[in-house]
């Protein structure tokens, strides 16, 4: 299956034109049935997050060998500009000419191919600046979805842990400081940047503070609750910024399955990732073979509870 919105980027293309495209493999692990396996077989979240990242990785290894080979050869003609893998979904990103997309349409390997589209950030209707007099202790809207009852409760996010994937968070906001993990883990562990160019937190643009800042905000120095789960930490991914492609997406989910680089840890791994972005022309997203589904399913049966923004 090839997207239609690929079809026209071929169509209004030449041909020493490189196109960011996604290849999903046909060969696909069956994450439905291994959920309802390890349902049944009521497994701990340490398994179900063993199983689901070894699965997933020993399948990509597997069966993107040959696809991998022909895109080298290509890389050495320069047909193929760029190329990454990912486990998260079988699936590899390739910058590559006309010709080469149009040779890997007839594979009998790949199962699907779209454009690595460009993303656009979920903007709040309406934004304003906060007045220092008469501070609210409570935002608004926490009370307008009942978060303070849940605080009563003993419901405060105590021990858990949210990745916001967005433009980044400013590392000295008063708010979200204090409730980063880096604070107490390595960086690696708590910041990812897919271009490779931060190793610790900064935002290129505020949103992606703004949307941490509701999930986990609280300041220590003033009565002002800005967030749900205000005892959180936080984790983030910089993926929206100068390149939003779907591809960096992508990176920080598979990202967020092991950062440390241990499956047989949970303690890293984030309890729910909050999603403040959209693709704008991704189509039927709940097709069976959609990039986003099989992502996404690949997420929820490793335990991690995956949230995207209805207009912030």
């Amino acid at each position: 299956e090839v997207t239609s919105r690929l079809y026209q980027a071929l169509l209004d293309s030449s041909p020493d034109d490189y196109i960011r495209t996604l290849v999903l493999l046909n060969d696909q692990v069956d994450l439905a049935t291994m959920d309802a396996r390890l349902y049944a077989e009521k497994a701990s979240l340490e398994r179900r997050a063993y199983e689901v990242i070894t699965t997933l990785q020993d399948k990509a290894e597997k069966t993107q060998r040959n696809l991998i080979s022909f895109i080298e050869s290509k890389v050495e003609t320069r047909d193929v500009f760029s190329y990454q893998s990912f486990w998260i979904a079988n699936m590899l990103m390739v910058e590559a000419k006309p010709s080469v997309i149009s040779e890997m349409m007839t594979r009998l390997d790949v199962g699907m191919m779209d454009i690595d589209a460009l993303l656009e950030l979920d903007r709040p209707v309406e934004e304003s600046v906060g007045e220092v007099e008469g501070t609210e202790t409570v935002e608004p809207g926490l009370r307008i979805i009942n978060a303070h009852l849940l605080w009563q409760m003993g419901i405060t996010g105590q021990g858990r842990l949210v990745l916001g994937i967005d433009t980044g968070v400013y590392p000295n906001h008063p708010a979200l400081a204090h409730k980063w993990r880096g604070n107490h883990v390595p960086s690696s562990q708590a910041w990812f940047d897919p271009q490779g160019n931060t190793t610790v937190p900064s935002d290129c643009d505020s949103h992606g503070s703004h949307t941490v800042g509701t999930m986990v905000g609280r300041s220590l120095t003033t009565p002002d609750t800005i967030g749900v789960a205000i005892d959180a930490e936080w984790i983030a991914a910089k993926t929206i910024c100068s390149s939003p492609h779907t591809a960096n997406s992508i990176a920080a989910f598979q990202w967020a399955l092991d950062p440390d680089g241990n499956p047989g840890t949970i303690s890293d791994m984030p309890d729910v990732i909050s999603c403040s972005w959209w693709d704008p022309n991704a189509g039927d997203q709940c097709a069976q073979n959609n990039i986003y589904r099989t992502t996404l399913n690949a997420l929820e049966a490793a335990g991690i509870a995956v949230v995207f923004s209805a207009g912030n």
